[in-house]
């Protein structure tokens, strides 16, 4: 009984794992026709791409999923910014990155200009920093 039952069970596994596979081959497929490389699939989850099928977009697929795939990047790298411990016991176990505030966190080619602002935690937080240069 045992030998019949581990190989079918060991059968059944076989079949789960090439169906899984051939689903993922023909996904993987699906996406190079519409321009989405195999990345670009891992960022979607699988209710927006089943929901086009009743549902379809109403922009070019390209579009539609690679919008997806960039709100699904930013929500991954802002995932990422929490250092979690091994093992969570309270909320001092959660540690989130803060940006360094020697480094400039901008981009540009043009100018900044203003009053300069130093807050500290002394000020009261109404002060207005409409138009100045926050420090």
């Amino acid at each position: 009984y045992a030998a019949r039952a581990i190989a079918a069970r060991e059968q059944i596994k076989f079949i789960f794992s090439r169906t899984l596979s051939n689903a993922l081959s023909d996904l993987v497929s699906w996406g190079e026709k519409i321009g989405l490389s195999r990345e670009d699939l891992s960022f979607l989850d699988w209710a927006s791409i089943e929901s086009s099928l009743t549902v379809p977009p109403m922009d070019f697929l390209d579009r539609h999923y690679l919008a997806q795939v960039a709100a699904s990047r930013i929500q991954m790298e802002a995932a990422h910014e929490f250092k979690l411990a091994h093992i969570i016991f309270s909320v001092r176990d959660i540690y989130v990155a803060t940006l360094n505030r020697s480094i400039p966190n901008f981009v540009g080619t043009g100018a900044a200009s203003g009053r300069i602002v130093k807050l500290t935690a002394e000020m009261s937080a109404r002060v207005n920093i409409q138009g100045m240069i926050v420090c």
